[in-house]
């Protein structure tokens, strides 16, 4: 049985919530509100800490990650929104959603927009992510970046600002790999090395690129790109 209030609650347990709740240093337990009961039962045997919620312990909840995919946030507060307090605070995670078009289906508690800059399970995988939330809530989710520890960075930007930068990085990706599968599939390469160069080859030279540290190929082909753009 839980006490007087939960600190922290995972409504939902898709991947959005796993990976986060991975990325959790904190040896407090962690709060998951979800119908999917039997995945909550086997993520349990591998972490502890997790613990599931029931709807009559949910106006014991002081703060709640909404990782619910957009189309249900609202049938979720519709049918447990009265259940939590004014007290409550939510803090919105779906990319697709404004705050604006939440707040008017939560009739308990208060919302703060807080984003993911990146894919779910590429989070889960490399154990680090962005958060960002509107400078005015900076200070009131200061103290997650203690919860989370040093995987997390929690910066301040605009719901406006993740959308685009999700929404176009996910094109760009899906634009690249559906190109490169074509081109080697033209070019009569067999699946095995078509699918290593789409999970392996590709994702290497992306963080290389990022990290400044590209070979010497890697550097020829910026060099080509770059005269081509002249």
């Amino acid at each position: 049985m839980i006490g007087v209030k939960v600190l922290k609650l995972f409504i939902g347990f898709g991947e959005l919530a796993k990976a986060l709740i991975s990325l959790t240093s904190s040896n407090e337990k962690i709060y998951v509100f979800s119908r999917s009961t039997e995945k909550i039962v086997e993520a349990q045997k591998q972490d502890q800490r997790i613990v599931q919620v029931t709807e009559d312990q949910l106006h014991q909840v002081s703060h709640a990650f909404i990782t619910l995919p957009s189309t249900a946030y609202e049938p979720f507060f519709t049918s447990y929104g009265h259940l939590f307090t004014d007290d409550t605070v939510f803090y919105h995670c779906a990319t697709a959603l404004m705050v604006e078009d939440i707040e008017a289906f939560i009739s308990h508690g208060s919302v703060v927009p807080f984003k993911c800059v990146g894919q779910a399970a590429q989070i889960r995988r490399d154990q680090k992510v962005v958060f960002v939330t509107p400078k005015k809530h900076l200070s009131e989710v200061s103290h997650l970046k203690d919860w989370f520890g040093e995987k997390v960075s929690i910066v301040a930007g605009s719901e406006q600002q993740v959308l685009a930068a999700n929404k176009e990085a996910t094109r760009a990706a899906v634009e690249m790999a559906v190109d490169l599968k074509e081109k080697l599939r033209q070019q009569g390469l067999p699946d095995e090395i078509i699918q290593q160069s789409l999970e392996v080859t590709t994702r290497g030279v992306i963080q290389a690129f990022s990290d400044g540290k590209l070979g010497g190929f890697g550097k020829t082909v910026i060099k080509e790109i770059e005269d081509q753009r002249k």
